[in-house]
């Protein structure tokens, strides 16, 4: 009897530890220090976009949590019969500052508003220092080699002309279908899979959180572009 109430207080302790935690800081408000060591509040901001990368939502709060949802799927077994099994849902719960958004299908970004994200702001008409020259149109006019091309060596020879040394490293962040959203730039960057969120990575940047939902997103040196 001692032993099979200890393997049950075992599975209820891994249960409860697999269980905890929320994916965002802190699981709500975090806190940072000043350059002083003085305790400041955070906040973070989320923006919803569509497969477009047309901003419809932006939300700023103190106190952030997302969570994911389970359902259950049905499928027909070997032998004919019904059988069903839990997974997780396309549905997000996004909690802000105690309201709650229900999201599925919308491409979300969650930063820590000391990060200053860039716009992909490239000029209609560019030139090479080779000489090459391509007129760029809208993204929504459809795929555009040159877009592609010139948008971040454009950003990089901006930041050149201006005496400013750019971030060791760019992330570019992308709609689902490949459309520019914005960068952020950062000397360390690093990613990880958020293991109980759907179609999440988050990134560290410079010690500072950024959670890409259902994004493309690439992470850059910029010394490539020299």
């Amino acid at each position: 009897m001692r032993k099979l109430f200890a393997i049950l207080l075992a599975l209820v302790l891994l249960l409860s530890l697999c269980a905890c935690g929320a994916p965002y800081p802190n699981g709500g408000t975090a806190t940072a220090t000043d350059e002083n060591g003085n305790p400041v509040q955070l906040s973070y901001v989320a923006e919803f976009y569509d497969n477009y990368g047309a901003q419809w939502l932006s939300v700023e709060g103190t106190s952030f949590d997302i969570k994911p949802n389970k359902v259950k799927e049905y499928a027909y077994n070997t032998d004919g019969t019904w059988v069903s099994s839990w997974t997780t849902s396309s549905v997000v719960s996004i909690t802000i500052d105690g309201q709650h958004i229900e999201s599925c299908g919308s491409t979300v970004l969650f930063y820590d508003t000391r990060l200053k994200p860039l716009d992909i702001d490239i000029p209609k008409d560019v030139t090479s220092s080779t000489g090459e020259s391509a007129t760029i149109t809208s993204p929504y006019d459809g795929y555009n080699y040159w877009e592609d091309r010139w948008g971040l060596h454009y950003w990089w020879q901006t930041e050149k002309q201006a005496n400013t040394t750019p971030a060791a490293r760019v992330v570019v962040v992308q709609s689902q279908n490949g459309d520019p959203i914005c960068m952020f730039t950062g000397e360390s960057v690093s990613w990880s899979v958020s293991r109980n969120l759907p179609k999440t990575t988050e990134l560290m940047i410079d010690g500072k959180v950024v959670y890409i939902h259902r994004a493309n997103f690439s992470v850059i040196d910029t010394s490539i572009f020299k």
